[in-house]
């Protein structure tokens, strides 16, 4: 065999000047015979000029390479991605050769072309290579205009250009959360963008959506949730709302502390969970002994059965003395009290009590008849429930008389 090489080698030697002459000469078939010549000679380099001239680029290009002549490989790839027939193959061949080379740019450039004759998921995919390569905006075009559901490329493209084209970002980021394969770690920041991009352009109900699911997956800031409140509130979903004021509450400044909780608790209530309602209710009194909602709140018939022992009395007495409170809560919280007194056997307390929610509430005859009750109770000396009503309406005349003279 080694012989026979040797005599295939000499032989191509001798024929190659003919088949060259033949070749100048225009001679049908000297093509053949030249690179039948170059190949028994082992002239690869020759062959792989020749073939390139024959238009076979693919096989050039591989005889380049296995001559270690990356560059020749290079061109003959090029001239082949020209030739749609073998543009594919050639185009991934050059994104090789250039990235071994180490040269991101011609990669990126190749990866481009192949996308933009491949089309669909695997056009969407070369051009996303594209981009992580050369951070090139046009590639992520690309892309989106393979595949406009390539949920990475819509990602990439709408946080690139939110604050450029706002509108247009938004678009992307909703096409990115429907579409796929998105990264599972990307859909929190799309999701953030998403919400201040919709309220921004003033959809509201995106917004609210958007920004309730970033709170479930992300660590929002108070302000972000103060925003969601108000959404919810403003669509009237109350359990979305009572679920924001939760979180608010973890980390609310002081200054929000007792106004997140009057607004949180009725909330609760409303949703059947009382307790932690009545819980809130107390923290507020213990914060601001005058919030007025939640001593109302707290003195709800409804929830004495969860007052501790003393409790009412104390709330009462807050109630009775509340600058803010109606006149008529007063003299009732008044009343009330006398009630507890008479209870106990403090006929002094009750008689102060009902007296305070006389001067409220004004006197009738079962008040006085009461009082005087009381009076005779405790030994007092208090006259006949008629000697109360005569200085009342002395005092009433003069008020009248009075009147009349003005």
């Amino acid at each position: 065999m080694p012989q026979s090489r040797g005599h295939d080698g000499q032989s191509g030697q001798q024929n190659r000047p003919h088949a060259e002459r033949a070749l100048a000469a225009a001679v049908p078939g000297a093509l053949e015979l030249l690179a039948d010549a170059l190949s028994r000679s082992g002239d690869d380099a020759g062959r792989a000029t020749l073939l390139s001239r024959l238009g076979r680029h693919l096989e050039a290009a591989a005889l380049h390479e296995q001559a270690g002549d990356e560059a020749g490989a290079l061109l003959a790839y090029q001239a082949a991605s020209a030739v749609p027939a073998t543009a594919i193959e050639a185009l991934r061949a050059v994104i090789r050769l250039r990235a071994r080379a180490g040269d991101a740019a011609g990669t990126a450039e190749a990866l481009l072309a192949a996308a933009r004759l491949a089309g669909g998921r695997e056009g969407a995919e070369l051009a996303l290579r594209a981009f992580q390569l050369a951070r090139r905006d046009d590639a992520l075009d690309v892309a989106v205009s393979a595949e406009p559901t390539f949920a990475p490329a819509r990602a990439e493209r709408a946080l690139r250009r939110a604050e450029a084209d706002p509108a247009a970002a938004l678009a992307d980021a909703e096409a990115a959360l429907a579409g796929e394969p998105l990264d599972p770690a990307r859909r929190p920041e799309l999701l953030r963008l998403s919400a201040r991009l919709a309220g921004a352009a003033g959809d509201a109900e995106l917004q609210r959506r958007r920004l309730a699911a970033w709170c479930q997956l992300g660590t929002p800031t108070d302000e972000e949730l103060a925003t969601l409140s108000a959404l919810h509130r403003a669509a009237g979903d109350h359990d979305g709302l009572a679920a924001a004021l939760e979180r608010r509450l973890a980390a609310a400044p002081a200054t929000e502390a007792v106004a997140l909780r009057l607004e949180l608790a009725p909330q609760l209530a409303t949703h059947g969970r009382d307790l932690e309602a009545v819980a809130l209710w107390r923290e507020v009194l213990s914060l601001d002994r005058g919030a007025l909602p939640a001593l109302r709140a707290l003195l709800d018939p409804a929830r004495a059965a969860v007052l501790h022992d003393g409790e009412a009395k104390a709330l009462l007495a807050l109630l009775a003395r509340h600058p803010e409170a109606t006149e008529l809560e007063r003299a009732d919280a008044w009343e009330t009290l006398a009630r507890g007194h008479e209870l106990a056997g403090d006929a002094a307390g009750a008689l102060a009590s009902l007296a305070e929610a006389a001067r409220l509430r004004g006197d009738d005859d079962q008040g006085l008849e009461r009082r005087a009750e009381l009076a005779r109770r405790r030994h007092d000396c208090m006259p006949h429930p008629e000697q109360y009503r005569a200085p009342a309406l002395a005092a009433q005349t003069a008020v009248a008389d009075g009147s009349s003279s003005g």
